[in-house]
Order: structure tokens, then C-alpha cells, then sequence
């Protein structure tokens, strides 16, 4: 199961803001996005997420053992956007034009 949540850092645990449909003692693995001004996400597009991301210096060759063959199957296993999907695909776009493609060092 991939799901998205939100939650907050209180005395040093994550405490999510919507129940979760978990067993107790789950084990689960996090990919944390925090907001560095206040710790909340409200307000941030993907596309300034994208652009964040796009903005780390890439020091070069690429050091993951990772192949675009590995990314393109972890993002097919993703849940669907649904309705949001106009919206990322827009916030994509708009960061690709900000950023436009250079030589692929991946390839």
C-alpha cells in the first residue's frame, strides 16, 4: 500500500493528522518533505517542490545505482493522482520551462 499523509513532529514523534487503517505494530518506510519556515506544507505547489529539487547541485555524474528504468517503475507504482492530475501535470510543465533540459548524465 503507497498513501499519502500529513502529519506533525511533537516530543520527538510523527504524529499523523488523519487516523491511519494500520495494524498495530506495522512497520512502515517515510519519505519526509518538511517546510523549512514553519513546518507546514500548506501553500507549496508541486511545482515548487520540483523546483527545489531541480535547483541541488548535481556535483557531476550521477552516484545512485539507480537507472531511469528503476525511477520509471517506482513512479508506475504510485496511486493515481485522479482529479490532481491537470493540476501536477501544469506544475510539471511550468517547471520544466523554468528549467530547461540540459545533457542527460543519466544516459
Amino acid at each position: 500500500m503507497t498513501t499519502s499523509i500529513t502529519a506533525v513532529f511533537e516530543a520527538g514523534l510523527l504524529r499523523p493528522t488523519t487516523p491511519l487503517e494500520l495494524a498495530e505494530g506495522t512497520r512502515v518506510e517515510l519519505i519526509l518533505i518538511s517546510d523549512r519556515r514553519n513546518g507546514k506544507q500548506a501553500g507549496r505547489s508541486a511545482a515548487s517542490i520540483l523546483a527545489e529539487i531541480a535547483a541541488l547541485p548535481t556535483g557531476g555524474e550521477p552516484r545512485s545505482p539507480l537507472t531511469i528504468g528503476d525511477l520509471n517503475a517506482f513512479l508506475r507504482s504510485l496511486p493515481s493522482l485522479g482529479d490532481d492530475a491537470d493540476d501536477f501535470a501544469k506544475d510539471v510543465r511550468a517547471v520544466r520551462a523554468e528549467f530547461p533540459a540540459e545533457a542527460n548524465p543519466w544516459d
